[in-house]
């Protein structure tokens, strides 16, 4: 993953995993999509990203990996994340319904 064409690839896909989906969503309900109400939520993804996909011999993502604990802590989080998103389209939609 040496070459331009394949970081351009991962910044992709990789945006399109975690804000595809919400922004799907935020269309739909017509809202506006979480990356664009702040520079915050940009940040974070990019961090990440750089984090697990470009450290040196690819230290984060193989103690990550190896680690339960971490596992665990991640699809916790992935659990709250699932839950807000269902709660932001029944509020919305609750919402909008009453005008």
């Amino acid at each position: 993953m040496h070459s331009t064409w394949g970081r351009v690839r991962v910044l992709v896909l990789s945006f399109l995993l975690k804000y595809g989906a919400g922004l799907v969503v935020s269309l739909l309900v017509w809202e506006t999509p979480v990356f664009l109400k702040s520079p915050r939520h940009l940040l974070y993804f990019a961090g990440a990203l750089a984090l697990t996909h470009f450290s040196p011999g690819d230290v984060v993502f193989r103690k990550y990996q190896s680690s339960p604990w971490l596992q665990m802590v991640s699809a916790i989080a992935v659990s709250f994340y699932k839950l807000r998103k269902l709660l932001f389209v029944v509020s919305t939609s609750i919402r909008k319904e009453k005008g």
